[in-house]
């Protein structure tokens, strides 16, 4: 009983110092107080990361530089005929134009086009109709709608590649920008999702800290499907270093050391 409780308080004080790299905005809650576990975390040598957080229908843009400007937007409403819930995951920016005419909602004209899943990208449309629906409720058929300015914006310094990390909070995955003293792994497509899911079976297990890449996404080795957000709350404590040699088992949140 003396060692589970020794254990307990370790794992509780490990977990005060090692946090996420997580880049996900909640006004409610402090960085430290929502994320004490460990996420897999891919890496941009961009200087852009596009976040939309889909419960507050909102775009957090993060610079390298540490400013984050906010955006309102409508995601997609799968209740509309033909419509789809916006895709969640981590992708790029993987083409822009200044005008797209949709073949599938009768050549309706979306405005400052920044594609990154197929065919749901970010855009703006004609008129100023749809702007009472921005940062209120889902509104389009799977893009994500931004108001005229925003758009402009986007379209004026967001260069193709920049990543594009679309969730609702419970991500397993997340993405930061890189830093020039560290070592990163640029790998292409096939290799890029190898790792990935070897990233995630890791975290599953407990072992992150002892077996993960450290892997640079960009328009060359991430496709328009993406990457899997993966699930948070399969995230048990990652086992402390000095401790890694030991045999153990997974109880849920905790790990007990035989």
């Amino acid at each position: 009983m003396k060692n589970y409780f020794l254990i307990l308080f370790v794992l509780t004080l490990f977990n005060k110092i090692i946090y996420s790299e997580s880049l996900l905005k909640n006004k409610n809650q402090k960085f430290s107080d929502k994320y004490l576990f460990i996420r897999d975390t891919l890496y941009t040598f961009s200087n852009f990361i596009i976040e939309v957080y889909i419960p507050e229908q909102k775009i957090y843009l993060h610079s390298r530089d540490g400013n984050v400007l906010e955006f309102l937007c409508s995601t997609g409403n799968p209740k509309l005929e033909k419509g789809v819930s916006t895709p969640e995951g981590i992708f790029v920016i993987q083409n822009k134009a200044r005008k797209v005419y949709s073949a599938q909602f009768d050549s309706t004209l979306m405005i400052n086009w920044m594609g990154f899943n197929f065919n749901i990208g970010f855009h703006a449309l004609q008129g100023k109709s749809y702007y009472k629906y921005l940062g209120r409720r889902v509104s389009s058929h799977g893009c994500i709608r931004v108001s005229f300015e925003a758009s402009q914006y986007f379209f004026e310094n967001i260069p193709i590649g920049t990543p594009v990390f679309i969730h609702s909070g419970k991500s397993a995955r997340v993405v930061t920008f890189t830093n020039k003293n560290d070592h990163y792994r640029n790998v292409n497509k096939k290799q890029l999702l190898k790792l990935a899911k070897e990233n995630l079976k890791s975290i599953y297990s407990g072992l992150y800290q002892k077996n993960h890449h450290k892997l640079v996404i960009a328009e060359k080795n991430l496709g328009h499907s993406g990457l899997e957000l993966g699930d948070e709350d399969k995230i048990p404590p990652q086992l402390p270093s000095e401790q890694i040699h030991l045999p153990y088992h997974l109880d849920r949140r905790l790990f007990s050391i035989k």
